[in-house]
């Protein structure tokens, strides 16, 4: 398998193409002295493809409104931030978040709620959440 050394964040569908075409793919800031880089500079046609793909799974803008300014650099403007920023929303925090197996049975037990002994960490965290 051939190596092919790409700018890191590389977008689902240029991965996809470079997996197509055989190689790997490995960060160029890895790149040997002397390695040649292919430079594909991104196009408004990939980045209006990447916000109609939004939210997808993602719930931080934050963290895909930098990912994008840093792929797309100056074509992503402040119109394409305002519409990540519209479409991903955080994701709203669950009263079993972040709460240990013990501290789910507890709060499971303050509401007088049954569950089985050997129930999993999902299945207590589902039972406390849709006791909201």
């Amino acid at each position: 398998m051939e190596i092919h050394y790409e700018p890191h964040p590389v977008l689902p569908e240029r991965k996809a193409e470079l997996r197509g075409q055989g190689l790997r793919i490995i960060d160029s800031r890895f790149q040997p002295t002397g390695a040649q880089i292919e430079t594909i500079s991104p196009t408004r046609e990939e980045l209006d493809s990447a916000l109609s793909a939004l939210p997808g799974d993602h719930t931080n803008p934050e963290y895909v409104v930098k990912h994008m300014r840093t792929h797309f650099g100056e074509l992503f403007t402040d119109g394409d931030e305002s519409l990540v920023r519209e479409r991903v929303k955080e994701s709203a925090k669950k009263p079993s978040d972040g709460l240990k197996v013990d501290d789910l049975k507890a709060a499971l037990d303050a509401k007088g709620i049954a569950y089985l002994a050997s129930a999993s960490k999902p299945d207590l965290q589902k039972l406390l959440d849709e006791a909201e």
